[in-house]
């Protein structure tokens, strides 16, 4: 799945944040937190949860 936010493309199949075409290196943990954020932006996700998320 891609998520597309300003410039940027998060793609939860290849693992990998992109600004345009240049791949931007983050942490594994730093990838699950966007990608759980991003799942759940309807709503304010707690510590509790982030940290059983990630």
């Amino acid at each position: 799945m891609e998520f597309l936010f300003s410039d940027h493309r998060l793609d939860t199949d290849r693992r990998e944040l992109r600004h345009g075409l240049r791949p931007i290196a983050i942490e594994p943990q730093v990838f699950d937190l966007l990608v759980h954020l991003i799942e759940n932006r309807d709503h304010v996700v707690s510590k509790d949860d982030l940290i059983a998320a990630v």
